[in-house]
């Protein structure tokens, strides 16, 4: 089906339909968009965007390569269409594109993004979800047992510790005492580790720990998700205590 088609071959560009049409747009016309599609429709070729556009990717070697051009049509009425390439009478109609403003600059604190930036952050969700989930098994487990799991198969989660992205390991640190109430003065603190194993893809390091609860004299165990500031294949320093809680490590920054 039209749809399908459409579908896989936007996700080779990694963008979606509306935001490909709005690019291409920008690509061709930049400043003379400024007498584009109003709310009110115009005769034919009134506007600078209305006809068809091409869209191929910067970089040559890139998969859709094999691909003709991604075809988009913008009518009169500011309809944006995108023709499948594998049929090429087929259209799917993304929706309407009005210009909603004179500035044709990116703002001064826009980040551009490389073509596979929306792939890596799909890749980047599993290891947020495994490091996650290793975490509350530690808790889990803890709570039954009294001590840190020290592997995958100890923690009893179906996961497997290696995926075509990513490592996934347990490291568990006695040095660090997180906790004075005994006899949870010698735990440490588990780090479950989900390295990446191909560039541009960040790393995540998640990490449980007991800490005093004064009112009752227990413990009870946190866990912190920390994910790397850049991309990274390394194994990650040592987290830190700062006796009152615990740090991501160097080159890492907190997301839960």
């Amino acid at each position: 089906m039209a749809n399908s088609s459409i579908k896989s071959l936007i996700s080779q560009f990694c963008l979606n339909p509306m935001l490909l049409g709005t690019l291409a747009i920008l690509a061709s016309v930049g400043h003379l968009a400024d007498q584009a599609i109003a709310e009110t429709p115009k005769p034919v070729n009134s506007s600078p965007i209305t006809g068809t556009w091409k869209l191929t990717p910067n970089n040559p070697s890139f998969s859709v390569n094999l691909m003709p051009p991604l075809k988009i049509i913008i009518t009169p009425e500011g309809k944006l269409f995108v023709q499948d390439p594998l049929r090429q009478d087929e259209y799917t109609e993304v929706g309407i594109i009005r210009k909603s403003s004179d500035n044709s600059s990116l703002p001064p604190n826009a980040k551009i993004l490389p073509p596979h930036s929306s792939t890596n952050r799909a890749r980047n969700s599993e290891a947020k979800a495994y490091v996650g989930s290793m975490n509350r098994g530690q808790q889990a487990h803890f709570l039954e047992k009294e001590t840190w799991s020290k592997s995958l198969q100890e923690l009893g989660i179906p996961m497997k510790s290696e995926t075509e992205n990513y490592r996934y390991s347990i490291q568990v640190n006695k040095a660090i005492a997180t906790a004075t109430t005994k006899p949870y003065t010698d735990a440490g603190i588990a780090i479950n580790l989900g390295i990446a194993r191909k560039p541009n893809l960040k790393s995540y390091v998640g990490i449980v720990w007991l800490q005093d609860i004064s009112v009752s004299k227990d413990v009870t165990s946190y866990a912190s998700l920390c994910e790397s500031i850049e991309p990274t294949m390394k194994l990650p320093p040592i987290p830190k205590w700062d006796g009152r809680e615990i740090k991501c490590p160097e080159g890492y920054k907190p997301i839960f």
